[in-house]
């Protein structure tokens, strides 16, 4: 079922979405039953075809690092930063009930702060895809170096 889903529908969707590009890399997790296919989808993925005269794009699938919270946006940014945010003035509150309801409305406002400043969601997905550019450097594997001190990084496609 697997196979037969990214052969019907995930690989003619990608190659008429992104047209005009040249290869993009499609990350999977190492499940068993989706790993054991993985040769065969990289052979369908490599073949090119016209569409509206154009060439698509050469699909590439790698394996993900076995759980790794590194290639989940909400681990690798949004929760650590969100708890940075919040513990900042967590000591300013009292013990007891109020003291619990007066930090648990500054959690929820950080919150919506945090998720409003598109700035800081945008900087959350380049650092995910800076990640992944590492993950596939090291071929798949868990022998990769995070990134750090970068400024910006090329988007994954």
């Amino acid at each position: 079922m697997f196979r037969r889903t990214v052969q019907t529908k995930l690989i003619p969707d990608i190659q008429r979405k992104l047209l005009g590009y040249d290869c993009v890399y499609v990350q999977m997790d190492g499940a068993r039953a989706h790993v054991k296919f993985c040769d065969e989808l990289n052979e369908l993925g490599a073949r090119r075809r016209q569409i509206d005269g154009q060439k698509t794009l050469v699909i590439r699938f790698v394996r993900q690092p076995a759980n790794s919270p590194d290639t989940n946006v909400l681990d690798l940014c949004f929760f650590r930063s969100l708890a940075k945010l919040v513990s900042k003035k967590e000591r300013k509150f009292k013990q007891g009930h109020e003291g619990k309801e007066a930090f648990w409305k500054h959690v929820v406002r950080t919150f919506h702060d945090y998720h409003d400043d598109e700035r800081t969601m945008d900087r959350c997905w380049r650092t995910k895809s800076a990640v992944v550019q590492s993950i596939l450097g090291a071929h798949g594997s868990n022998d990769y170096e995070l990134p750090h001190g970068y400024i910006e990084s090329k988007p994954i496609v």
